[in-house]
């Protein structure tokens, strides 16, 4: 694959660096692991952050719908009340008479 051929290539030119210069380039060589590490390490971190917003993001939409249910459940009801009070005012207007 092209991954492996990429980090074989970068791993022979440090191998011959470190060769060629020593002590100096198995010092800059420890660098980029470390670089890669890090790198590593921040990527886990992003990904995991991720994916507790997603989580989160999942349990807030189903509080919203909820509260969407709840919301239209009301305004049925309120249209239902004011139904009942017509008719009350209705039964009290006609004994009256």
């Amino acid at each position: 694959s092209y991954t492996y051929s990429a980090g074989l290539t970068v791993a022979t030119q440090a191998a011959l660096r470190i060769e060629r210069e020593g002590q100096p380039a198995v010092d800059d060589w420890k660098k980029v692991l470390s670089l890669g590490g890090t790198l590593a390490g921040t990527f886990a971190g992003i990904v995991a952050s991720n994916r507790l917003t997603l989580y989160r993001l999942e349990q807030l939409e189903k509080k919203v719908d909820l509260h969407n249910k709840v919301i239209e459940r009301t305004f049925v009801l309120e249209g239902q009340m004011t139904e009942v009070q017509h008719d009350i005012r209705d039964m009290k207007g006609s004994g009256r008479k």
